[in-house]
């Protein structure tokens, strides 16, 4: 097995983890992580959201 077919069954295993965590979230909590990050006003990036009185916005 070479490096590009050990990182593309790395990447499902990784998709198919990220299916079942959410399933067992959204069984349990009623949202996704993905979802509860959206609801808080962040996004996929990383960075998490800036509200109206946050001052960066000021600049």
């Amino acid at each position: 097995m070479n490096d590009t077919d050990m990182i593309a069954a790395l990447e499902a295993q990784a998709k198919n983890t990220k299916y079942l965590i959410d399933r067992l979230n959204r069984a349990l909590y009623g949202f996704t992580f993905d979802e509860i990050i959206k609801l808080l006003g962040g996004n996929h990036d990383g960075e998490q959201g800036r509200g109206k009185s946050d001052p960066r916005d000021a600049e």
